[in-house]
């Protein structure tokens, strides 16, 4: 059995799951770019710029150490594209929207990285 900083020992990462900060920002880029609609939280995408740095590692971590669930989503009713009626639309707040495109990215191909990003950690 092994002492603590024996380099001969494997280093285990105390967190259970895997996404780089980078991918969290590229995340964020993305629903940023999409301009969506604030949800159940009525934090606006320039309410969560204000503390860009803070939201994005708060965010990270409950997402690598799996404490993150989501908020329920902020239903709005729309018009039918027939005319006839209404039906309800559910709209995440801005960690869950970050949080989709994180997982998607988890399995959808590779996209072509940028050289260098703003670092907000």
């Amino acid at each position: 059995m092994g002492q603590l900083g024996n380099e001969e020992d494997p280093v285990i990462s105390t967190k259970p799951f895997e996404i780089s900060k980078r991918r969290v920002f590229e995340a964020y880029r993305h629903v940023r770019a999409n301009q969506g609609a604030a949800g159940i939280d009525d934090e606006s995408i320039e309410m969560f710029e204000a503390d860009l740095s803070r939201n994005l590692y708060k965010l990270w971590n409950r997402l690598v150490s799996g404490s993150y669930f989501p908020p329920p989503v902020k239903q709005v009713e729309i018009a039918k594209k027939s005319g006839d009626g209404k039906r309800v639309l559910g709209i995440p707040s801005l960690p869950t929207k970050h949080t989709r495109h994180n997982l998607i990215g988890e399995y959808s191909p590779e996209k072509p990285r940028e050289k260098h990003v703003i670092a907000y950690f």
